[in-house]
């Protein structure tokens, strides 16, 4: 997870930052895992992965599937979801991964309530939901290379796409139905040496991405397919550059600077009414500087003010129920301050940060003038998101009531305060939908043979509000919980992958072995 200004060498342009996902291989994860978890209200899940390294072949598969019959009524649902790659050294600076996932979900969908029917009658689906069926049902289909470049021992290079394929049937009040094609492509670098007799490092890229949809709604009669009511071809288009550096003036001390360009497009051609049809777009500078001192080889604190821009998308654009076509969004725009430090020592590891952001033009969703409308507008003026996020984990004790064992606890804070700033209308009113404290904590005790069990807590001592005008807040509530399982050695079967072993030594000498027949 990189917070806020610290996701600027990625090319995020986003106000929180951004999500660095990173696949298990088969040099990270060799070897077959098997994972079993059930829950209250019908909960399943379950993953069976493997993965091999010989020579210069490696490669990584894993499928999971999830059912559940929901707490409440019409909220049932199941997921398969499968994630492969393989990778080839070309050689020892040189190497290449190809990638494949799918995903298939469907997902009853139980609808909200007023605030008693949810306190006297909790799994009550709403009405309307469960007369027409409504579900969101998905299949996604994705495939994508990196390839990887050490031109010298500081300059490292990445190119790499993907094409991502959607297809969504989703009963609502009325019946969405669409398929989506999108392509990313990115090349990026990175240097770490020297400059001007110091140490330097710096990140530099380029991001770009399409997705076209052919997007079409219907009469929804039970969740089958009626008449068509709306049909659009829409299109999205983002191109992002970004270069970051980091001078150590000092042996632990750097100071970065960052800069990032980008321009969005995005139209929809309205098939059934031309009128409504409407594209529009947007582009941005956002600079970035920075202090980090790293305190030791595992401590770190920084200290950033970072600017952020996020052009609207097409959901916020074009209404689920047209309120006269096209909308005019400007893109939201945010400067940031934030400091933070994170860390491990002994037996301590922690991530603090604290921030204060300036946005202009952010983009709320409300409820539509019609029944099942919604729409995005900008917010007239400036509003405030500050707040502070603690995460703290801590070994308790080792070898507690025997050899091997371990006791620790992991706990979150998170203070949130999201306002409007001297608005004409709300004033200095809180916004909707966060609320102020959030408090986590799970105490953890891991026996030697891998057996475990975790009680958790989660605290909102101070409901949220749910509209502008801070007339309807929710109620505070305390959640307790406890979880086990076991973590058990893989058999022998799956710690020595002969079969597969042979078979990539053959393929590797363009011959076959009898063990892949």
């Amino acid at each position: 997870m990189l917070r806020g200004g610290n996701a600027f060498s990625l090319g995020a342009s986003t106000l929180g930052g951004a999500l660095n996902f990173v696949t298990n291989s088969g040099v990270s994860s060799p070897g077959g895992t098997a994972r079993l978890e059930g829950g209250s209200d019908g909960f399943f899940r379950g993953q069976a992965a493997y993965g091999v390294a010989v020579g210069p072949y490696e490669g990584y598969v894993s499928n999971s599937w999830t059912q559940q019959n929901g707490h409440r009524h019409n909220s049932a649902g199941q997921a398969n979801r499968f994630n492969a790659n393989g990778a080839y050294r070309w050689n020892d600076n040189v190497e290449t991964r190809i990638i494949v996932s799918s995903n298939t979900i469907w997902q009853q969908i139980p609808g909200a309530l007023t605030r008693v029917s949810a306190l006297n009658s909790p799994r009550t689906p709403a009405s309307a939901n469960e007369l027409n069926n409504y579900q969101r049902n998905l299949n996604t289909l994705r495939l994508g290379t990196i390839t990887g470049i050490q031109a010298t021992p500081e300059l490292r290079f990445e190119l790499g796409g993907s094409y991502v394929e959607r297809r969504l049937y989703h009963p609502i009040f009325q019946l969405v139905r669409n398929q989506t094609g999108d392509i990313n492509l990115f090349a990026r670098g990175s240097y770490d040496g020297q400059a001007f007799g110091l140490r330097n490092r710096t990140s530099f890229g380029v991001t770009f991405a399409e997705g076209s949809t052919d997007n079409k709604r219907f009469i929804n009669d039970d969740g089958i397919q009626g008449n068509r009511t709306y049909q659009s071809e829409d299109l999205a288009r983002t191109t992002t550059l970004y270069a970051e550096n980091a001078l150590y003036v000092l042996p632990q001390v750097a100071l970065v600077a960052g800069f990032q360009g980008g321009f969005a497009y995005r139209s929809s051609r309205n098939i059934l009414n031309p009128a409504l049809s409407g594209a529009g777009s947007w582009n941005w500078a956002n600079p970035r500087a920075g202090l980090l001192y790293e305190v030791t080889p595992t401590i770190q604190a920084y200290a950033n003010f970072t600017w952020s821009t996020e052009p609207p998308t097409l959901s916020d654009l074009i209404a689920l129920v047209p309120l006269g076509g096209f909308s005019r969004l400007n893109a939201q725009r945010a400067y940031t301050a934030e400091i933070g430090t994170r860390g491990q020592h002994g037996r301590v590891a922690w991530e603090v940060a604290a921030y204060r952001s300036w946005l202009r033009d952010e983009i709320q969703l409300l409820l539509g003038p019609q029944p099942n409308s919604s729409y995005a507008q900008n917010v007239q003026g400036r509003t405030i998101h500050q707040g502070v996020e603690v995460a703290l984990n801590y070994t308790i004790a080792d070898n507690l009531l025997g050899d091997g064992d371990r006791l620790s606890s992991r706990a979150a804070w998170t203070f949130s305060d999201f306002r409007f700033s001297d608005n004409a209308t709300y004033h200095d009113n809180q916004l909707p939908g966060a609320p102020r404290h959030v408090l986590r904590q799970e105490l953890r005790y891991r026996h030697a043979s891998g057996a475990w069990i975790a009680p958790t807590i989660e605290v909102v001592p101070q409901g949220f509000y749910a509209d502008n005008a801070n007339t309807l807040r929710s109620n505070p509530y305390t959640l307790f919980g406890i979880r086990g399982g076991a973590e058990l050695p893989p058999p022998r079967c799956c710690r020595a992958p002969w079969p597969i072993r042979r078979c990539l030594r053959r393929a590797s000498a363009a011959a076959s072995s009898p063990a892949c027949r």
